[in-house]
């Protein structure tokens, strides 16, 4: 079954309203046992795409489903706050995985290349 994850952003530039921007991409499969613990330390994940195209990250769930957070445009960068024991999954519009991190003590950085 392919299933697809929906993410609607607010952006608001220079006092301008918010924006809402939509997209969605194909959830990948997530790793047998891979879930969110009940981490509370605080961390952030910083992803880069030095890829050719959008790549999507997801949250991967206290159950172990995925949720779509957001996507990173060719050469963009984000840092996405986040907690001790979160999963999270990077993967191409497709579904396919490229790559997943866990932070357990400190912040991480992921260079997609």
């Amino acid at each position: 079954m392919t299933t697809q994850g929906m993410c609607a952003c607010m952006h608001s530039f220079n006092n301008h309203p918010a924006t809402i921007i939509l997209f969605s991409a194909v959830a990948p499969t997530v790793p047998s046992g891979l879930k969110s613990g009940g981490g509370s330390t605080p961390l952030t994940v910083t992803i880069t795409n030095n890829k050719r195209d959008t790549i999507y990250y997801w949250w991967v769930n206290y159950s172990g489903n995925t949720v779509l957070y957001g996507s990173i445009a060719p050469g963009a960068t984000i840092r996405q706050p986040t907690y001790s024991t979160h999963p999270w999954i990077v993967a191409a519009n497709n579904g396919d995985l490229i790559t997943q991190v866990t932070l357990h003590t400190s912040n991480m950085i992921v260079v997609v290349e």
